[in-house]
């Protein structure tokens, strides 16, 4: 008999009594998510200001620690940003 006994049952009953929120969470995040991309736009306008951004992030040990260190500070975009 193994400790994860019945498991399986546990997880279709959550799935099935949950579906309803769970199509809803997913796509409020996705809104949320592709709203905070179109927002970065305005933002970090010019190349300038995500250079700025790059400026900030590489060299601070505190946001590293954070956001984790920053890929592709090397060529910066908008999408290195998000």
């Amino acid at each position: 008999m193994s400790s994860l006994t019945g498991l399986g049952a546990l997880v279709r009953f959550t799935i099935r009594r949950d579906r309803g929120r769970l199509v809803i969470w997913v796509m409020v995040l996705t809104v949320v998510i592709g709203i905070s991309a179109w927002n970065l736009r305005s933002v970090y306008a010019t190349q300038q200001a995500i250079d700025g951004y790059v400026r900030l992030f590489g060299d601070n040990p505190a946001l590293i620690a954070f956001a984790g260190p920053g890929f592709g500070f090397d060529d910066p975009t908008i999408g290195v940003i998000l």
